[in-house]
């Protein structure tokens, strides 16, 4: 006779640890600091100035911006220099800390972390050379099932939020933004028309903007050691901050309010008696 599972078999079937491991890799995902173009960037300040330099050079010899048929050819470039540059900085970065966030779970030890000395890029999993106990790693998946729930409802509301914003889901807030987005509109309008007359090929403004922007990404600077080991970033708090400026703009949840608050729920004038 067939019997309901009960929850010591439904522990003893699922894999705990390989659950939790994959929804910290996630947040870990989201986390990772920049790699190729942007690392090398700012590794240096000066690499700002040196890639600003050539690539205003770049532009006035009439290089960029391409024709339209050049520009797969300048993805391709750019991606394959890019994935060259990050293939080197793993490389230069495998048996010392600071060139990639490891994957390892917020709270776990692991070898390397918390004192001086090299650390492997790729960080071993200690859960699977010394299994956890069954109270460790319920308590580990409650956990992570804890942050998965908050970032899945933040990143969920922040999706609604965003479409909700333009279909008038609120009149007032959906207004105001589509009066914003008008007055945007016409003036990169009239600033692209301004910028056409002055600059028809792009040649100048393009090697000024580029090179700006090369410059202000190295004074960012790559994250310290000890700003990798002691602030744990929340991958999810820009989508957070969002959320609560639009707070006035409903997601469904909130539209699920409105909509019963404004309806009768009384089937039948028999139901108030």
């Amino acid at each position: 006779v067939p019997t309901e599972p009960n929850l010591i078999d439904f522990l003893q079937h699922v894999d705990l640890q390989r659950v939790t491991r994959n929804l910290h890799r996630l947040e870990r995902f989201f986390a990772r600091p920049p790699a190729g173009l942007v690392y090398w960037l700012q590794a240096d300040r000066r690499h700002g100035f040196l890639a600003g330099f050539l690539w205003y050079a770049f532009c006035l010899a009439g290089l960029f911006p391409p024709p339209l048929w050049a520009w797969p050819i300048y993805v391709w470039c750019f991606l394959l220099t890019n994935g060259l540059l990050a293939a080197r900085q793993r490389k230069r970065g495998w048996g010392r800390r600071g060139i990639h966030s490891s994957l390892e779970s917020p709270g776990r030890a692991s070898p390397g972390r918390g004192k001086k000395g090299p650390a492997v890029l790729f960080d071993l999993w200690n859960e699977d050379i010394v299994p956890e106990t069954m109270a460790q790693s319920i308590k580990n998946f409650q956990r992570a099932m804890s942050d998965l729930e908050d970032n899945s409802n933040t990143f969920v509301s922040f999706l609604e939020r965003i479409a909700n914003v333009f279909n008038f889901a609120d009149g007032s807030a959906t207004l105001l933004v589509w009066t914003t987005f008008g007055f945007a509109s016409l003036a990169l309008s009239m600033a692209a028309y301004l910028w056409f007359l002055l600059d028809g090929e792009g040649r100048w403004s393009c090697g000024i903007l580029g090179g700006v922007a090369c410059v202000l990404a190295s004074q960012a600077g790559p994250a310290t050691e000890a700003q990798e080991e002691d602030e744990e970033e929340d991958p999810f708090q820009t989508m957070t901050y969002v959320n609560q400026m639009m707070s006035c703009v409903p997601d469904d949840g909130d539209l699920a309010h409105h909509y019963i608050a404004t309806r009768v729920q009384c089937l039948s004038s028999e139901a108030v008696k």
